[in-house]
């Protein structure tokens, strides 16, 4: 979406996970790459890497310098990463509700909230409806795009 707007031709290089690219990155193997704040600010910090923007709705705390991609012309990619828990499918309703009510409770303890604001991630109280919804719209939002590259599900 990013090329296709910005008119740029990328190459996508997979990696597992954001440290092997990261280290890539300050190896100079490869220009740029997109990553959660996480694996990226202490190099950021330390003028090793440059952030050049960030996709969420609005600046986060920890690089108030860097615009956000809105900012930058393309509001179009805001986006933001976003963790869940998932369990089976067949998983019986009463144990869902359970995890659900102790991992929203455990999420508003002082000491979580602080450990995951030094991540740069910010707590949702989302419920399950809402989840639900999020992933279903991210389905509809990114799936048009993904299947332009030509990804196909390996067998």
């Amino acid at each position: 979406m990013l090329a296709r707007m910005a008119q740029f031709e990328f190459t996508h290089v997979p990696y597992q996970g954001g440290p092997p690219a990261v280290q890539n990155l300050l190896g100079g193997q490869i220009a740029a790459t997109i990553l959660p704040v996480d694996n990226t600010l202490a190099y950021v910090k330390s003028g090793n890497l440059r952030a050049l923007v960030t996709t969420g709705p609005q600046r986060t705390a920890l690089l108030a310098d860097v615009p956000t991609i809105k900012e930058a012309g393309f509001a179009a990619l805001e986006a933001t990463e976003w963790f869940g828990v998932f369990v089976p499918a067949k998983t019986p309703e009463k144990t869902v509700d359970h995890l659900n009510v102790t991992i929203r409770e455990t999420l508003t303890k002082a000491e979580v909230k602080a450990g995951l604001a030094k991540l740069a991630y910010e707590i949702a109280d989302t419920s399950r409806s809402d989840f639900d919804g999020m992933i279903k719209s991210d389905f509809e939002r990114w799936g048009p795009i993904v299947r332009a590259t030509g990804f196909a599900p390996e067998n």
